[in-house]
């Protein structure tokens, strides 16, 4: 009875140390990271869970799965075997294809891009720790209070839990943990790391050159705040701004640029002129207050329009010029009409006061030849 006694004992010690070393292999492990992919590619993400206890390495069969904002799972991925590296405090990493090659980093298991950024959950191993965020509103067990309610995952961040609940402020423990999401964890930069112990790497980045890279939530070819995309080219408020103000007064102006010269013009809508541009050529001071006294309150949609007043301008210009050598033409002519009746048929009594008028015009044709004839006749009588 003795020795049956015994045997039953060791066998219930040895069944507690298997279901130990067992729930020890995989159940110290928390979700640390949550990533929902970039404007510059929305399908990188990627999740990481890490270890808080050595030998939580035995992942085979467990998986990690995602529910949208209602709690419907959307995704389950299962690892088909363990991972190498069971040191205390290594991270593993399930991340999407584009994640991979976005960061540049290998991932311990390849997921598809399944995390809903408005809504939703992803858990380890079942229920052994889950992370809530945004819109979501299935059960609250494990995850409180969503993290980021009102807006969820952001764009280019990844949600990251504090380490500095419990413990080390470096170190996850287990008292990191408060199965709040809302408590648990921040907003911060991605930092994907593989069970090798690999840090993926963040793309390079130029913000105002109009294209989309790296963490970028927006680029809208400038790096001016107020106008919804910062200069650090994140998501931001839209301030009353004014539409056309190329020269950052506040005032709408109109931008002109000249087809043949390249030069550029910029007229505010108060009737200020940029001196930094110039138009070249006769009446710009005319033309120039006629744009600006119009108090133009729109883009650079007027090129057209003022191409038009200028071509306009120099054509009244060459037809004033061209009426004013008529009038010219007309009066030279009828002096030199008259002058040649007179000079035909003047009498020597009247030569005193032609000689006189003669002198007075500046260029009477053939003066000199009727003054000729006009002395001959004399002579004569």
């Amino acid at each position: 009875m003795r020795a049956k006694s015994m045997s039953r004992v060791v066998v219930a010690l040895l069944l507690a140390v298997a279901a130990f070393s067992a729930q020890a292999s995989f159940h110290l492990m928390k979700v640390v990271e949550v990533f929902p992919g970039t404007a510059a590619s929305p399908s990188a993400q990627y999740v990481v869970i890490q270890m808080y206890a050595s030998g939580e390495n035995l992942v085979g069969g467990h998986a990690i799965t995602v529910f949208d904002s209602a709690g419907t799972l959307v995704g389950t991925f299962t690892f088909a075997g363990n991972v190498a590296n069971g040191a205390n405090q290594s991270k593993i990493l399930i991340a999407t294809s584009q994640a991979q090659t976005f960061f540049g980093v290998t991932a311990d298991l390849t997921m598809t891009a399944a995390l809903i950024s408005a809504g939703g959950k992803a858990c380890w191993a079942g229920t052994l720790d889950c992370v809530a965020w945004g819109a979501y509103t299935g059960g609250a067990a494990g995850v409180g209070t969503p993290f980021n309610a009102a807006t969820g995952l952001e764009s280019g961040k990844a949600a990251i839990r504090r380490l500095n609940i419990a413990g080390s402020a470096t170190v996850l423990d287990a008292g990191d943990d408060t199965d709040n999401s809302a408590n648990d964890f921040i907003s911060g930069l991605p930092a994907p790391r593989n069970n090798a112990g690999v840090l993926g790497t963040v793309p390079a980045a130029t913000c105002g050159n109009g294209a989309l890279e790296g963490l970028e939530q927006c680029d809208d070819h400038n790096l001016v705040n107020g106008d919804g995309c910062s200069n650090t080219c994140q998501l931001g408020a839209v301030s009353n701004r004014v539409i056309g103000d190329f020269d950052g007064d506040g005032k709408a102006d109109v931008f002109w640029r000249n087809g043949t010269t390249g030069a550029n013009v910029i007229w505010n809508a108060l009737g200020g002129y940029d001196g930094r541009h110039g138009l070249a050529g006769r009446g710009q001071g005319r033309l120039r207050r006629r744009w600006q006294g119009r108090r133009v309150l729109a883009q650079c949609l007027h090129r057209r329009q003022c191409h038009l007043e200028i071509r306009q301008f120099r054509y009244a210009a060459r037809r004033q010029r061209r009426h004013q050598s008529r009038l010219e033409s007309g009066r030279r002519w009828r002096l030199q009409r008259r002058w040649k009746i007179r000079c035909v048929l003047a009498q020597p009594a009247d030569r005193r006061r032609y000689d006189l008028e003669v002198r007075q015009l500046r260029h009477p044709p053939g003066d000199s030849k009727c003054h000729a004839n006009g002395m001959a006749d004399s002579r004569r009588r």
